[in-house]
């Protein structure tokens, strides 16, 4: 049975060179599906979710930022050297991670932007920082949390109330209990892979033949906390948070089938690898746009909600209510009778449908004026031949 892990397996050869190298083990270290995210979220493969999150919405720099789960400091340090904001704070659980941000930030100069905490994201102090951060990123962490809409209650109140919230989350089935459509089309395509490239990289004895759904037994034993409410995360932001926007971006099949054998394709000299790759992108939009597989990744941008108070609302509703009022200008005549509680048409109307006797009507005015007028244009040499011809017309033939 094989497992998706996180990023990378530690000190492996690559390529025979005989030096240690990080080889890749995840979907999200093969380029071309980098750039296919891209094109997912940004509409451009060379625009990533920071980059565009910077294009649609930082005129400038940011004052202070946090991460959420920030691990070694990756993250945090990329947002400075984009430039995102201007400071950047971050925290984890695991007193180690912190420490070793710590000195990453020290070694890319980055140390007096920075402050790292340790703390645990589900048991989070609402009483403090509130208001305190103009971003807050959360990047593949919020799914480990047991205490997801407690993290986000906390994550809302830090939040400004013109501030960002940036969420980029696996989104899937709960525990990694997959849909057999999910597992049965990845093996369909591994069976049809060679075998040089589904090696099993985390366990190089063996091949990636198939792959299986663990048991629920298995996640909490071993992976007590790996999605443990990743199916929770899309309802629970928006009942928290006005969700500006959330982009989806697959992973139903590229996610389980290239775990621990992504290292095996060779993008930049093996063409046969990449066509093997956009294959198997293809196949997995195909199956989603079917409606048979759906998006198990997806990036979100969430503001704050904004709450107006009910008495505020009643007092803004009189004050445009008076200001209508006091622009409309009611004829006079119209004013009189609805203070006498008569409708004004009904007499107007009347008028125009019965006009007085005496009076012509404006269609009896202009038939008189035509006539005044063919008579006078006619000229006297030519009257007399119009006589004879009248008396002609009216003689029986």
């Amino acid at each position: 049975m094989t497992l998706p892990t996180k990023r990378w397996l530690k000190g492996r050869p690559n390529c025979g060179d005989g030096k240690k190298k990080d080889t890749p083990l995840s979907w999200f270290d093969s380029p071309l599906i980098r750039r296919h995210i891209n094109t997912c979220i940004s509409g451009r493969s060379d625009i990533n979710w920071l980059d565009y999150f910077k294009d649609q919405y930082c005129q400038s720099s940011l004052p202070l930022g946090l991460t959420v789960g920030c691990g070694h400091g990756e993250l945090c340090h990329l947002i400075l050297r984009q430039e995102l904001t201007q400071r950047m704070e971050g925290f984890d659980i695991s007193a180690q991670a912190i420490a070793s941000a710590r000195k990453n930030a020290e070694k890319e100069g980055l140390a007096e932007r920075t402050l790292y905490f340790t703390a645990d994201a589900n048991h989070l102090d609402h009483t403090q920082n509130e208001n305190r951060y103009d971003l807050i990123v959360v990047s593949m962490a919020l799914h480990h949390f047991d205490r997801l809409e407690e993290c986000l209650d906390c994550l809302k109140v830090w939040l400004k109330p013109e501030g960002y919230l940036i969420v980029n989350e696996y989104i899937g089935p709960n525990r990694f209990q997959w849909t057999q459509a999910q597992i049965g089309v990845t093996n369909r395509l591994l069976s049809c892979l060679p075998s040089d490239l589904i090696r099993n990289l985390r366990e190089p004895d063996k091949v990636k033949y198939m792959i299986e759904r663990p048991t629920i037994e298995y996640m909490r034993d071993h992976l007590a906390f790996e999605a443990i409410s990743s199916e929770r995360i899309i309802p629970a932001l928006y009942e928290r948070f006005n969700v500006i926007e959330q982009k989806n971006y697959g992973g139903s099949i590229l996610h389980l089938l290239f775990d621990a054998i992504m290292g095996n394709f060779d993008e930049e000299n093996h063409w046969e690898h990449i066509a093997i790759i956009r294959l198997i992108m293809e196949v997995e939009k195909m199956f989603i746009d079917l409606n048979i597989l759906q998006h198990n990744h997806s990036f979100l941008i969430c503001q704050k909600p904004s709450v107006i108070p009910y008495e505020e609302v009643l007092d803004k509703k009189e004050e445009i209510t008076q200001e209508i009022e006091t622009n409309i200008e009611i004829p006079r005549e119209e004013n009189e009778a609805l203070e006498k509680n008569e409708d004004p048409s009904l007499e107007i109307e009347t008028e125009e449908e019965n006009p007085p006797e005496n009076e012509e009507t404006h269609d009896q005015k202009e038939e008189t004026f035509l006539k005044t007028e063919t008579i006078e244009e006619i000229p006297d040499e030519r009257k007399e031949p119009l006589e004879e011809e009248e008396s002609d017309q009216t003689q029986p033939g």
